[in-house]
Parts: structure tokens; C-alpha cells; sequence
């Protein structure tokens, strides 16, 4: 029994014997050379192959679709996120207790400022 993948004819009766033989690996593998897709496609195969021999029985094309890989798209995800500027303690606009909250902790340091040098 084989299927074309891609234009690739891959045997499946060696991915069955391995599977058959608990090599799984090995099996995803062949698949994955043999077909020339990607990692997730031969695993879905193979498991397929895993619960149902027969899977692939009646289709003789399968089609996977390679995503397109955009270098600059890439770039892009790498680049280092650009930081925000931290804004003054106080601002305009700012609440009321925060305002409040400021000015009795810049109290308090005074006064432990004053006491630690008296």
C-alpha cells in the first residue's frame, strides 16, 4: 500500500512494519524524509498509521501545505519589544490618594531622615 504525498509516492507497509515493531520514531522519521514535510504532518500520519493500519487504504493523493516561511515576519517576532518610558512620580491627572499617599510617605521619610541624623 502507497500514498503520493506531495508528488512524493511513500510506502506505507515499511511505516506499518515499524510501528508494527513499536518504533514509532523510526516511523515518523521515514515518513518525514521520505514525504519531505514538516515534523507535526509525518506525527499525524503515523498516528493515524498508529490507530487504524488501513487509515490511507482508499486515498491514493494527499496534499500538505507547506507554510511559507517570511524571514523579516520572523525578524520581526525576535526583535527585542521596545520598553515604555517611565513617567514622572507625579503627573497630572493623578488621583487625588495617590497625591495624598505621595505626600505621607515623603513625610515619613523626613522624619525618619531627621531622627536618624539627630
Amino acid at each position: 500500500m502507497s500514498i503520493r504525498i506531495n508528488n512524493t509516492i511513500l510506502d506505507l507497509q515499511v511505516a506499518n512494519a515499524l510501528i508494527a515493531k513499536g518504533k514509532t520514531l523510526n516511523a515518523i522519521k521515514y515518513i518525514r524524509e521520505e514525504a519531505q514535510i514538516g515534523l507535526k504532518e509525518a506525527k499525524d500520519i503515523a498516528d493515524n498509521l498508529i490507530n487504524d493500519p488501513g487509515f490511507y487504504s482508499g486515498q491514493t493523493d494527499i496534499e500538505i501545505q507547506h507554510p511559507r516561511f517570511d524571514i523579516e515576519a520572523e525578524k520581526v517576532k525576535l526583535s527585542k519589544p521596545k520598553r515604555k518610558r517611565a513617567g514622572h512620580i507625579i503627573q497630572e491627572g493623578q488621583s487625588k490618594t495617590k497625591k495624598s499617599i505621595l505626600l505621607v510617605l515623603i513625610t515619613c521619610l523626613i522624619i525618619v531622615l531627621y531622627l536618624y541624623f539627630k
